[in-house]
């Protein structure tokens, strides 16, 4: 495998691109993995797999399996080695085909850590009613300061919209009946979504720029990342293949970038909140 990176838009706008190369041996390698995943989806050996793949979907959908597979699985390993953090899935995109036995290209887009600044000098003060999640989640909107990147908010603007129509979908009730309920003009609701995303953006950086001041070595973040999936295995026997599902999935970057966050908010409550009427430390 070879790797140009191409970090001239990282300062401008944190974006980090690279061109990726890989041979066919790594080609075989990964889609195999892939085919592997499926496997243990459908509960088959992996040439069970590859079989009902060929009589389920057409050549161009299996072609786009592969692509998307190969992509993330690579996309993601590649993240781990970056000595800067990033944010939210890498985007991946790939011209010519990818095929079993024959080199494959692709270019990948990486978002990193907004330069934002945030003040953890001052204290959050928590009143004895307040929800703490909440109070922390508003001080650190209102602390933080700087350019939200257009490719993060146009990536949660995204998010945020995929999310509303599924709520709608889930509600059984139109975009406008759920305005007419709020009275809001389309271009409020427009708005409304906007918002949403502005806050989820700087409340990831907040976090991710939390972590960083908590200088957390690796063992630690290691050891949450293997928190989070024992929790979301439900049980420490199925934690191991949680991880390994993920890293054929591509998507083990999305648990360190939650692992961070979550390191992140604990300093903060740790080192940041005090309760009201508590001395302040000198």
């Amino acid at each position: 495998m070879r790797v140009e990176w191409i970090d001239r838009d990282a300062e401008a706008f944190r974006t980090l691109h690279a061109h990726v190369f890989l041979d066919a041996d790594d080609v075989d390698t990964h889609v195999g993995a892939a085919y592997e995943r499926l496997a243990r989806i459908l509960k088959c050996d992996a040439e069970a797999a590859r079989e009902r793949a060929r009589v389920m979907l057409t050549d161009s959908e299996i072609e786009r399996f592969m692509a998307e597979s190969v992509m993330a699985r690579v996309a993601d390993d590649l993240d781990v080695d970056l000595d800067v953090p990033t944010m939210y899935a890498p985007a991946c995109e790939h011209r010519d085909p990818c095929r079993e036995g024959e080199p494959f290209s692709f270019a990948v887009k990486y978002l990193l850590v907004p330069a934002m600044e945030l003040d953890f000098e001052r204290p959050i003060v928590l009143a004895e009613d307040d929800d703490e999640n909440a109070r922390i989640d508003a001080a650190l909107s209102a602390r933080i300061h700087g350019e939200i990147p257009q490719a993060h908010l146009k990536l949660q603007i995204d998010a945020v919209r995929t999310e509303f129509r599924a709520e709608l979908k889930r509600r059984g009730v139109t975009s406008k009946e759920y305005r007419m309920q709020r009275r809001l003009k389309p271009q409020e609701l427009v708005d409304e979504l906007h918002d949403r995303a502005c806050e989820r953006v700087k409340r990831d950086t907040a976090l991710e720029l939390a972590f960083k001041a908590s200088e957390s070595e690796p063992d630690a973040l290691e050891g949450r990342m293997n928190g989070l999936l024992v929790i979301q295995a439900k049980g420490t026997s199925q934690s191991e293949d949680l991880r390994r599902d993920m890293k054929d999935a591509g998507r083990l970057c999305l648990l360190r970038q939650q692992a961070r966050r979550d390191i992140g908010l604990d300093w903060i409550k740790r080192s940041v909140v005090m309760k009201e009427g508590a001395a302040q430390p000198e």
